[in-house]
């Protein structure tokens, strides 16, 4: 998960995943386990064949 300015604010995972179809929830925290700012954030996907981000909207 990266904020607006490029910066890493968690990594949800940092493994290699079984094929098929996976389900990945962010709780709206950083690293260090604090609630992140209302804002745009971006998720990204990245494996064999495949390079995704998608736009989440965080709100209170």
């Amino acid at each position: 998960v990266f904020d607006v300015s490029g910066r890493r604010v968690r990594t949800l995972v940092d493994r290699r995943l079984d094929s098929g179809a996976e389900a990945l929830t962010w709780d709206g925290r950083d690293a260090h386990g604090a609630t992140v700012t209302p804002g745009v954030y971006f998720v990204r996907l990245v494996g064999e064949g495949i390079d995704r981000s998608a736009k989440v909207v965080r709100v209170r």
